[in-house]
């Protein structure tokens, strides 16, 4: 997939607009629900006409509470649109992105002008790139979690389950884990939103497997039960200590259960994420683990009655997105497409 600057910014909870120099104009789906979404777009032409070029971003206040915030790109001007009623970690999350993006733009470059030996540097900028945007995704998701700032939708966990672990076994296969899938060959629709679920099982997946070991193996089962459908992933892996256990979907809550002393990995907020879903969506997420044996999460959400509107999901949506959940949530564990 072609690079563009606004593209770190297509998964984001928050409004966000793009317009190019060259007139293209983008906006993400967070934005296409604002009431003035139209008014923003006038607003950057006007702004694109009257100003060029701008050197540094500013803020304007918008129609009926929030701000835009406009930041000038070489090839254009990316907006994001808050709401002062944002937990501060939804900032903190947007604000990581805009230098991203501007960093991703430049790597592909970067990486034609070294030779082989160099080009290890620029996966190691790119790795360290993708951890400061799936903490930008942590951060954003669970503000917008806590706040109620999502739209709800029906989404078919069957065909989103399976996408999901399609791409996890093609992405992931360095780390020589087998997985196994065991799904309904019929559709499950459930309360949630489509990218927040994604990001809920993802995050769930990437304990797994970063808390491995020998002889680890992981399975996603889904079943329907009692008006409920539930979501399985088990591992084999090194299982969570007894006293870390009742902290498991604490927000920034993070152990090394190795006992090396090094430092705990990640900002705990994935599991943090997973459990604000689940509870957001009128569900339950609940864990069971032996330390040494492995762990079991199970993540339950109603069925939403009738088909109409239902998202579906296919493995595309994500593998031919280098900043789709999928890559974001597992960087670190996972294959990246070639700069």
């Amino acid at each position: 997939m072609a690079f563009h600057p606004y593209t770190p910014f297509i998964e984001a909870t928050y409004p966000c607009f793009w317009l190019a120099y060259n007139g293209d104009f983008w906006k993400n789906d967070a934005a296409q629900k604002m009431p003035a979404a139209h008014a923003v777009e006038t607003l950057l032409h006007t702004i694109q006409t009257i100003y060029k070029p701008l050197n540094a971003p500013f803020s304007v206040l918008l129609p009926g509470g929030g701000s835009l915030t406009i930041s000038p790109l070489p090839a254009g001007l990316l907006a994001t649109a808050g709401n002062e009623t944002l937990l501060s970690s939804g900032t903190v999350g947007s604000q990581l992105r805009e230098p991203l993006s501007s960093i991703f733009a430049v790597l592909p470059l970067l990486s034609r002008k070294v030779d082989e030996s160099g080009l290890r540097y620029t996966e190691e900028i790119q790795n360290s790139c993708y951890n400061l945007l799936r903490l930008a995704s942590n951060l954003e998701s669970s503000s917008s979690l806590g706040h109620g700032s999502f739209f709800e939708q029906p989404v078919d966990i069957t065909l989103l389950t399976e996408s999901i672990f399609s791409c996890v076994e093609t992405v992931c296969r360095q780390q020589n884990i087998p997985f196994t899938l065991d799904i309904p060959s019929y559709p499950l629709p459930v309360r949630g939103n489509k990218r927040l679920l994604t990001e809920a099982i993802l995050n769930i997946l990437r304990n797994s497997i970063q808390y491995t070991r020998d002889g680890n193996h992981i399975s996603i089962q889904l079943q329907e039960a009692a008006g409920k459908a539930i979501v399985t992933i088990q591992d084999h892996g090194l299982g969570i200590k007894a006293e870390h256990a009742p902290h498991l979907f604490e927000a920034y809550f993070s152990a090394n259960p190795y006992g090396d002393g090094a430092p705990p990995p990640g900002a705990g907020l994935g599991l943090t994420v997973a459990y604000q879903a689940a509870r957001s969506f009128g569900g339950s997420i609940h864990a069971e683990s032996e330390f040494g044996s492995g762990t079991t999460i199970r993540l339950a959400l109603p069925l939403h009655s009738g088909n109409h509107g239902v998202l579906g999901s296919s493995p595309a949506d994500y593998l031919l997105n280098r900043y789709s959940p999928v890559y974001v949530q597992l960087s670190g564990y996972c294959q990246f497409p070639d700069l």
